[in-house]
């Protein structure tokens, strides 16, 4: 008898056997995640999933076209042979267009013919995990599709023996399948912390599920400084809490002018009709969150690859129409006959000047990716340098 591990898609792009990640996994040499090949190799791998290694991602990554299942997962037969352990430092980068299918555990006789199939438990970018602790990291557009499996999520499927999430977003995308689900945390029955986290993600999922955390079924959750601005079948924006579970909300907010409510036993949310004025939002920090332009809600600051931005993304101010494409910096409709520019990094250091005449101006920018500060005679613009 033998199990067959497999993904339920057609086709999945192959890397070469003999990648590896640079480090050693230590805490002086964590594992280094720069590019999808590097997740993609981690994903089929559990050989670096159980001895709580450490892992650092180096760069922002597009997943592209790429399907992964979960790193970690618990299977039938061998429940914990296959789990994810070890602590992830996202190093402020994000994750783009992550997706992830379900793990089939099948087992087969000796002619090769399935005699007995079972879904694992546990799918996400992490599916099934004793103990993790998670920080500084971003996913922008996940899919995650499970159809009729339980305990799924973008970041974490299952914790058992708990997890740790911090400084983490969870930006669109959709998290989908049978039942018990959340953009953080599919379901857990041990400790779940999570401090300074958002999503705006949308939960579609059959029954037991919530916006963050879809259910605590055990154990007991700490949400310090988190926030729900997406959607969920179930209509509630943080977590459902079973009886034999036990929850702690200081400063937890949702979006309360669509269907969301907290009107269901165990989640005590605060619910905003205004969103874009960051004193409601109490105890967040305004060195960590800052009301987002293109969103009108409070996001983590300080991942310079995440961008709300449209392709061209246009702020309107009292000088006229200021943007970035690319590198290129356009401001249009200015009233004044001649206007100063200047551009600023986040240190409030000059990095760019210009005057110029007229009502129009374009300049290309020698500049490294990330935020800057556009300054068009005395009105100031937030950019991103792509």
């Amino acid at each position: 008898m033998k199990k067959l591990y497999f993904l339920l898609v057609a086709t999945i792009v192959a890397f070469s056997a003999n990648a590896q990640l640079n480090g050693d996994g230590s805490v002086g040499s964590p594992y280094e995640i720069s590019s999808a090949s590097d997740l993609v190799y981690l994903s089929e791998n559990p050989s670096l999933w159980g001895t709580e290694y450490n892992y650092i991602l180096t760069d922002d990554i597009d997943m592209g076209s790429n399907i992964i299942t979960p790193i970690g997962f618990s299977d039938s037969g061998t429940p914990t042979a296959n789990t994810f352990r070890g602590v992830v430092d996202g190093n402020n980068k994000v994750i783009s267009n992550l997706k992830v299918t379900e793990v089939l555990d099948e087992t087969t006789d000796g002619e090769g013919n399935v005699t007995e199939s079972n879904r694992n438990d546990g799918v996400g970018l992490f599916g099934a995990v004793v103990t993790a602790e998670i920080k500084d990291l971003g996913l922008v557009n996940p899919v995650i599709t499970a159809t009729g499996m339980n305990r799924v999520a973008a970041l974490v499927g299952q914790p058992t023996a708990g997890v740790s999430i911090s400084n983490c977003f969870v930006d669109g995308g959709s998290i989908t399948c049978g039942g018990w689900g959340g953009a953080f945390v599919g379901a857990s029955w041990s400790s779940v912390t999570m401090t300074d986290c958002w999503s705006n993600s949308s939960v579609l999922i059959g029954w037991g599920s919530a916006g963050l955390v879809g259910f605590l079924q055990g154990g007991s959750a700490a949400f310090t400084n988190v926030s729900f601005y997406g959607s969920s079948n179930g209509n509630k924006p943080i977590t459902r809490v079973h009886a034999s579970a036990s929850a702690t909300f200081l400063g937890v907010y949702y979006d309360a002018t669509g269907s969301l409510d907290d009107d269901q036993t165990g989640d005590e949310a605060v619910g905003l009709t205004t969103l874009d004025n960051l004193a409601l939002y109490v105890g967040f920090d305004g060195a960590d969150w800052e009301i987002d332009p293109n969103y009108n809600f409070a996001i983590l600051s300080g991942f310079l690859g995440h961008s709300t931005d449209l392709e061209i993304d246009a702020i309107a101010t009292a000088k006229g129409l200021v943007f970035v494409s690319g590198k290129t910096l356009y401001v249009k409709d200015v009233e004044a006959a001649t206007s100063q520019v200047k551009v600023y990094n986040l240190s409030g250091v000059v990095v760019a000047e210009d005057e110029f005449v007229g009502s129009e101006y374009t300049k290309t920018l020698d500049l490294a990716k990330g935020l800057y500060i556009v300054k068009v005679g005395t009105q100031t613009t937030k950019v991103m340098v792509k």
